[in-house]
């Protein structure tokens, strides 16, 4: 004879029905917590992207300015004053050192189709508007003329500086707006601390492209490329 055996401390159908649904209500509580927490990181994710491509954009914007505002310094600089190095810009529309940049000529890779214009001195807030001579001679002048760019890996100042190959183009334009070509003769990595790329041990006019490599933070890209 089969029996079921049912004392006081056995829980009811009805207590039973309770701890499910406590135990279901839980979970589900549990599940609109993290729906919630992964809306707030997708937007705050989403926020911070649109905040840095915009403030790109906004900077990229400013070079462009300098470029079309460089001819026309050119134009009309008075070249007999000896002391002339450089075009002096007023930029009201960004914080910069003494609010002035001194622009010492552009660059154009047309491969990449990018022109900017070249900085006569480097520092982390002049390497947000555009490229900046690192180190050696004026543009157009004899010695390796070293240029660091950005690398927000899109399609914006030095970004896509790995994709140059051997007998690529790049223009420079120095102050009196002679354009001279360069063609690129070597490509390949340094670590960081490796300045190798900058001597000046050159006899004919070179240039010297530098920026980071996203994928490895120790690294630098180096792209070199001398004058026809």
């Amino acid at each position: 004879m089969n029996q079921i055996l049912i004392t006081k401390d056995m829980p009811n159908n009805l207590e039973i029905n309770l701890i499910y649904d406590t135990k279901k209500t839980f979970k589900r509580k549990i599940i609109i917590i993290q729906f919630i927490l992964c809306i707030i990181v997708f937007s705050f994710t989403c926020g911070y992207s649109l905040y840095s491509y915009s403030n790109i954009k906004k900077r990229n914007k400013i070079s462009n300015k300098l470029v079309e505002n460089f001819s026309i310094i050119s134009l009309y600089s008075d070249k007999t004053n000896s002391d002339y190095t450089a075009s002096k810009l007023s930029l009201d529309s960004y914080t910069v050192p003494e609010n002035v940049i001194n622009v010492i000529g552009i660059i154009e890779i047309p491969k990449l189709n990018i022109t900017y214009p070249i900085f006569s001195n480097v520092n982390d807030n002049l390497l947000k508007i555009s490229v900046c001579k690192f180190y050696g001679p004026m543009p157009n002048e004899n010695g390796n003329l070293c240029i660091a760019g950005h690398n927000y890996n899109n399609n914006t100042f030095f970004s896509k500086l790995n994709s140059l190959e051997n007998n690529d183009k790049v223009y420079i334009y120095d102050l009196s707006s002679q354009k001279l070509e360069y063609t690129v003769y070597s490509k390949y990595e340094v670590d960081a601390t490796n300045t190798e790329c900058t001597n000046q041990n050159v006899q004919t006019k070179e240039i010297t492209l530098i920026t980071c490599n996203n994928l490895n933070d120790s690294k630098r890209i180096v792209v070199k490329a001398r004058a026809d």
